[in-house]
């Protein structure tokens, strides 16, 4: 696998630890904005792994996915 850029990285964490934070926090406090962001950013989670994560997830280590 080839490795990722720091960005890409960061998007998919980022929007991984919202989902989790605001999932739990509505889900603790009863708070309905906060368990509707939560599920929006796993989605989002969701989403952005497929689109960022898995075009490298099977490519050579010095193949680029985006130019082939």
């Amino acid at each position: 696998m080839k490795p990722l850029s720091v960005l890409r990285k960061a998007l998919v964490f980022g929007s991984f630890t919202l989902g989790i934070v605001s999932t739990l926090y509505g889900f603790l406090f009863n708070h309905q904005m906060a368990m509707a962001l939560g599920q929006v950013a796993l989605l989002a989670f969701l989403v952005l792994s497929v689109l960022l994560i898995l075009p490298y997830w099977k490519s050579e280590p010095g193949v680029n996915p985006e130019m082939s």
